[in-house]
């Protein structure tokens, strides 16, 4: 069943202290359980002050298995790499062993051909006989963009509507710079067994105070049908973010 909760803090600060906490308790839950923490990572503003967080704290990080949600199709040195980020602020500086690590990109393939290898890792790393999508990974980070966007499935793009696939290649959507994506697509995000939201600002009220008020209507934002098969679901906004609510 799915399970919905939200939760505001005073500042993005405190939000991505919170977050890092919960990330900590997911990965000893996870590794007491099944013996590793798979979690996919996300883009965005707020996660890089939860890895500020994270980079100080305990964990078995060698029992970590770690994707991002979504990619820009871009080397990792390139500035605007989600898991470049994350390798500079994070994953770079704990114990993570490099094969434990997924990296999207591949020079030698383009974004359709490196969507279906990535699905490969994540149904080799993640896979659960028990899912409806033959995987599920203990926690995935999202964020929100103003369009509604998550990950990189964005309002009127194909990928919003795959049924099947785990992750798919994404045209580029309003965001600069216009690059190919991959991204997780909703049959992966649902199988989780935990999904955090993370959303700051004022610009995000709107459209986080409408996903939580509405249901699946024909106005929809694409954020709206992260909705856990059997999981928890957590919205972890600032005040800003949570103010029309």
């Amino acid at each position: 069943m799915n399970k919905n909760t939200v939760k505001v803090y005073e500042s993005a600060k405190a939000l991505a202290q919170a977050a890092a906490v919960a990330v900590i308790d997911a990965a000893e839950q996870a590794i007491a359980h099944r013996g590793k923490f798979t979690i996919a990572l996300s883009g965005g503003s707020t996660p890089p002050l939860m890895y500020k967080q994270l980079v100080n704290m305990q964990s078995d990080w060698s029992k970590w298995v770690v994707f991002v949600s979504d990619e820009r199709w871009v080397p990792e040195d390139d500035a605007i790499s989600n898991l470049g980020v994350a390798m500079r602020e994070l994953l770079g500086r704990v114990a993570i062993p490099s094969g434990n690590i997924m990296h999207p990109y591949s020079h030698d393939l383009d974004a359709v051909n490196g969507a279906e290898r990535y699905e490969m890792l994540l149904r080799q790393h993640a896979s659960d006989a028990a899912s409806p999508s033959g995987i599920r990974l203990d926690l995935v980070l999202l964020g929100v963009g103003d369009d509604g966007h998550t990950a990189s499935l964005f309002p009127g793009k194909p990928a919003i509507e795959e049924q099947i696939r785990l992750v798919t290649a994404s045209p580029h959507g309003v965001l600069p710079p216009p690059v190919e994506r991959i991204t997780f697509t909703f049959p992966a995000i649902n199988s989780a067994r935990q999904c955090f939201i993370l959303a700051v600002g004022d610009k995000k009220s709107d459209v986080v105070a409408w996903s939580l008020k509405n249901t699946l209507t024909d106005h929809t934002y694409p954020v709206q049908r992260v909705r856990l098969t059997n999981g928890e679901l957590t919205w972890m906004l600032d005040k800003d973010a949570a103010s029309k609510l």
